[in-house]
């Protein structure tokens, strides 16, 4: 079964090195995601299978989104009012670049020997990240866990596509974490960045 799965996930994934939109990265990571389920591997590559639910979802309430809220609320905790040790901004802004869901999307392609070119080429894999932030922008994490002190929900938000068509490439993210009254108690804002070669 998964010699099919990989066929059609292949084929995608040669798609993705000439066009990208938000619709071929969803039908992408529905077929990483059945990879992962036939071939018993998503227990190997918890960060990818979570990073392909939170894109098939729009609420999102499994253990791995509880775990992932739980992550930013020890961050939360850490940076406090005495202000932000650089370990834990620099965890924080791993969580935000979706650094471990990219390096096991890159280990799994290679495992499969598929294409790596969303992972590999710097200007495919922040077209790819693009329509995958466009794609978890109305889909939230909701924190229903035990001892969740700061966080209930959290939200991402991204820019159009039309600025990808630029020489300098930028991909700015805004972060949205709510506290169980429902205001906002931090923003992150970050940007990827690439300078086209061509």
């Amino acid at each position: 079964m998964s010699s099919r799965l990989e066929e059609k996930l292949g084929a995608a994934l040669e798609r993705c090195r000439t066009y990208i939109d938000e619709a071929l990265v969803v039908y992408v990571l529905v077929q990483v995601r059945k990879l992962l389920e036939s071939s018993h591997e998503k227990y190997t590559f918890k960060n990818l299978k979570f990073h392909c639910d939170w894109a098939l979802h729009v609420r999102l309430h499994l253990k791995s989104a509880q775990d992932y809220l739980a992550n930013i609320d020890r961050l939360i905790e850490e940076i406090g009012p005495a202000g932000v040790e650089k370990s834990t901004m620099s965890e924080a802004e791993s969580l935000a670049r979706f650094d471990q869901f990219m390096q096991e999307l890159g280990e799994l392609l290679k495992f499969h020997s598929l294409p790596t070119d969303i992972t590999d080429d710097p200007e495919t894999g922040l077209k790819f990240l693009n329509a995958y932030i466009a794609s978890i922008e109305g889909a939230g994490l909701e924190g229903t866990a035990d001892g969740l002190k700061h966080v209930k929900s959290f939200r991402v938000m991204s820019i159009p596509d039309e600025t990808l068509h630029d020489k300098n490439v930028s991909l700015p993210v805004t972060f949205l974490i709510l506290a169980p009254d429902n205001k906002p108690i931090y923003r992150w804002h970050f940007t990827f960045s690439i300078t086209k070669t061509d």
